[in-house]
């Protein structure tokens, strides 16, 4: 049993990246394992067989689905054939539901703008149809499932992210409160006159109930937006995402290592709420002001999307 769990896992595995080969788009080095506790199920569990889930670790979305043959259909290849086309279809159905459970079209741009959404369903409805299938199953009396996977970048979020961008031009960042002072670089001291060095961004938000999304936003407590889709390279957040979310134990260890797209020398602002449906962070004028000001001083690490939620 463990030799043919390895088994699959290696043939999704190599599965998954070639994929992404064959359609022009960039590599995607992904493994997939079903347990991550960085798992959000969407409906179902995937241990009952049946729905969708995205395991924002591992950057992948797996929908299963079950078809039966129609009814009337006497040959066997064919009602295996009607069955499995049948799976097929539920499962990207599933995979859709998952995408849109993820909270991508809570953003305000598009829950003003139908057409928006429109374009972005359609464009996400394109790229399902390009799930890799990883297993199938026979379920007896000619019932099936069926297994599908999607890599979430660039797969995915060219449809997301890169749609939304089209319709929002770039805009800078907001200018540092002019009483701001810039917080002492890792190394330094407060009056310490050497240049500022941060290479990313932390947010805590341990103790939130933060709903995980392929756009978030970072505001300060007065309303300022101070980081989403509008000040971002949308081509980097295209192929790795606007942030990370590190959740598991190991993916908090390579925040506290250095290892994360944070960097060695992140600046680490805590966060004291939530909005927009839970998907939307909330930090003081205070910590807004000092990020501002340390972005500004180390090499505009916001624009590079190096910028972990660690929950």
């Amino acid at each position: 049993m463990q030799k043919k769990q390895f088994v699959l896992t290696g043939l999704l595995t190599f599965m998954i990246m070639l994929f992404p080969l064959l359609t022009g788009a960039a590599t995607v080095n992904i493994t997939v394992n079903e347990t991550s506790p960085a798992v959000d199920t969407f409906g179902v569990s995937p241990a009952t067989g049946s729905g969708a889930y995205i395991d924002w670790s591992q950057k992948v979305i797996i929908a299963k689905g079950i078809g039966a043959p129609a009814e009337g259909s006497k040959s066997p290849v064919l009602r295996k054939g009607q069955a499995l086309t049948a799976a097929k279809v539920v499962a990207q159905r599933n995979l859709l539901e998952a995408i849109q459970g993820a909270n991508v079209l809570s953003t305000t741009i598009i829950h003003n703008n139908q057409l928006i959404k429109d374009e972005i369903i359609t464009s996400v409805q394109g790229v399902i149809k390009g799930a890799i299938e990883i297993d199938r199953k026979d379920l007896g009396g000619d019932i099936w499932e069926v297994t599908l996977a999607i890599p979430m970048y660039p797969n995915v979020s060219q449809a997301v992210i890169g749609t939304i961008t089209e319709h929002t031009p770039r805009q800078p960042l907001p200018v540092p409160s002019s009483d701001a002072v810039r917080p002492a670089a890792p190394g330094e001291t407060a009056s310490g006159s050497s240049p500022a060095d941060y290479t990313g961004l932390v947010v805590e938000t341990a103790g939130l109930p933060l709903n995980r999304t392929f756009s978030p936003v970072i505001y300060d407590d007065t309303g300022r937006a101070i980081y989403g889709h509008m000040n971002i390279d949308p081509q980097f957040a295209i192929s790795y995402g606007m942030v990370d979310y590190a959740a598991t134990a190991e993916d908090i260890y390579q925040v506290d290592a250095g290892l994360s797209r944070a960097g060695k020398k992140p600046l680490i602002i805590k966060a004291w709420g939530l909005r927009d449906n839970d998907n939307n962070l909330i930090i003081s004028k205070a910590d807004a002001d000092r990020l501002l000001a340390a972005n500004t001083q180390s090499g505009d690490f916001l624009s590079k999307c190096n910028v972990v939620f660690k929950q």
